[in-house]
This record gives structure tokens, sequence and C-alpha cells, in this order.
């Protein structure tokens, strides 16, 4: 039986949660957490060839960063410092945001003419203001994908993302839509063949 109450206003977890489904912790995984990556799974799904009758997509590739030896069953170059730490969405790798990196000589995007991609993090209030934490690129080509932050004064950041093929490139950021430091995020780009868009945590 659905519980009585104004669901049309529905913030999971806070003070305003209205909804039947209050904020639990299943399996390690919140309600909150679980809903914000499903709604970036749809959004991936319906950015696919697949979602519009075309020939389909490839396979979901996912990279676990939480070694420092092999990432996606390839080998990873180290620069500076970077180490595996302990969190509650398990081992991860933490980068001190300067001359912290890692280097895998593969290109994901390879061949793809629609994609997402999609990074969990944790972003640090006192990091740099500018701040790449996703590069993909082509040796020969030039072509690339970056996912970056930009932290304002307040400490909160705005996601910047960028695209180039060839002479076309292009650059999205809104520095009005801030996030907080210190949580756990997921941003995602996507190119559907004609349109480049990014999300944090499943909205535009």
């Amino acid at each position: 039986e659905r519980p009585a109450g104004d669901f049309s206003q529905t913030h999971v977890g806070d003070d305003s949660d209205t909804s039947p489904f209050p904020n639990t912790t299943v399996l390690g995984i919140s309600t909150t957490t679980y809903i914000r990556r499903m709604t970036v799974l749809i959004r991936a799904l319906e950015a696919s060839p697949s979602a519009g009758g075309g020939t389909g997509a490839r396979d979901v590739v996912s990279w676990r960063l939480d070694n420092l030896t092999t990432i996606g069953g390839h080998p990873v170059t180290r620069l500076g410092t970077p180490r595996v730490v302990s969190t509650p969405v398990g081992p991860v790798i933490e980068f001190n945001g300067r001359t912290d990196g890692l280097v895998i000589e593969t290109n994901p995007l390879e061949g793809l003419r629609t994609f997402t991609l999609e990074a969990e993090f944790e972003p640090a209030a006192d990091g740099p203001e500018e701040q790449r934490f996703l590069h993909i690129e082509e040796h020969e080509a030039g072509n690339r994908a970056l996912i970056e932050t930009r932290r304002l004064p307040d400490g909160r950041w705005s996601l910047d993302t960028f695209l180039t093929s060839g002479k076309s490139s292009r650059t999205l950021i809104d520095r009005t839509k801030t996030h907080p430091a210190r949580q756990w995020h997921v941003a995602a780009l996507v190119y559907d063949g004609v349109e480049m868009r990014h999300y944090v945590d499943g909205v535009q």
C-alpha cells in the first residue's frame, strides 16, 4: 500500500524527503547514491546508438582505479606519488592534484562515433583552481576528451568538459551550477554523434 503524502517534491535523504523510499544503506550503497548512479546510466543508455534503433553500442568498459599496477588490464605508468587509500566505496587512488597522475597507453574511445565518459570522484576543497583529472588523447591526430573541475572561492566547484576532433572543438562550463567538495560525485560527458552534453550526478 502506497503511504499517504505529497510526492511531487522529493529530495531523497534530506529533511524534506517525502518519498515512500527513505534514504537507507544496503550493501554499502545508500538510496541516494543508487538513484544517482542509475540516473547517469539511464542517460548514457538513451545516448547510445542502440537506443535509437542503430547497430548497437560497444560494451561498457569499466576501469576501477584501486591499484597502481594495472587499470582495466593495462599497465600503468605512475607520475609523482599517488597512493591507494581506503574509503566507504572501497580502495581508491588519491592524487595530490598537482604532480600526481597515471598514464595508460590505450584509448578507450578509439573508433567510437558516440560515447559516454563517466568518472566517480571526491574532489578536495583545497585543490587547484583548474583541475584536469581525465585526459584521453590520440597521439598523432591530437583529438581529445577532457573532464576537469573549476574550484570557486567558496570551495565548491563547477564541471568543465572539452572535446576536440579535427578542426572542431567545444567547451562546456556553467559556473552557476556548483557542487560541494569532499563528497562523492559522478561526472558524465556524453557525445551522441551530433551534440555534446555533460552531467553531474545525473543533472545536466
